[in-house]
């Protein structure tokens, strides 16, 4: 459960009850650093639609989230006081303890989600030491925009207003644009 990343081979396919434990797994993680350090946490995942929730693509964009999170906390001056990996089927995940308040961590979180276009595959929640977690509105910041036409994502959702195949498509996009930046970054 907790260590350093590790890459695995093939894709699997997930099901709905693999990705509601690994849900359950992760707020047990997190309930115990709040437990232990009376801190705020984070929780890293990725947002990504589909039956394959962990492959090299999820947990890159996990690895490329803890450390820009990371920079930001150093220039902010916050401290990590333990990270925990994940790895299920249902995706990776970091969740760290760190001493901070939760509302500019969790401006630090939107600012990684929204600064790459890929960032919107990124789910960075930030829950304060007596386990609230914040949303974007409580630390006055715009909600999650869709995938596919960038409006509001809620009301895409309750709408359903696109189909399968537009989603895919534009999740396909993003991670491509996400293998570019990792390229263009990995040689420099």
């Amino acid at each position: 459960m907790h260590g350093f990343p590790r890459r695995s081979g093939a894709a699997q396919l997930v099901t709905l009850d693999q990705v509601l434990q690994t849900k359950e797994e992760r707020a047990a993680v997190q309930a115990e650093l709040r437990s232990r350090y009376q801190a705020a946490v984070v929780s890293i995942s990725v947002n990504m639609p589909g039956k394959v929730k962990y492959d090299q693509d999820t947990l890159a964009l996990i690895e490329y989230a803890l450390a820009r999170l990371q920079e930001l906390f150093v220039a902010a001056d916050c401290r990590v006081l333990e990270t925990c990996w994940l790895h299920a089927v249902a995706g990776p995940a970091a969740v760290l303890a760190v001493a901070e308040d939760a509302a500019a961590i969790k401006r630090l979180a939107v600012q990684v989600e929204q600064e790459q276009p890929f960032g919107r595959l990124l789910d960075i929640d930030v829950f304060d030491a007596a386990g609230r977690q914040l949303s974007r509105d409580a630390v006055g910041l715009v909600g999650r925009r869709c995938f596919v036409c960038n409006e509001p994502a809620i009301l895409c959702i309750r709408g359903r207003r696109h189909e399968v195949q537009e989603i895919a498509a534009a999740v396909a996009m993003l991670l491509e644009d996400f293998r570019r930046h990792e390229e263009a970054t990995n040689h420099q």
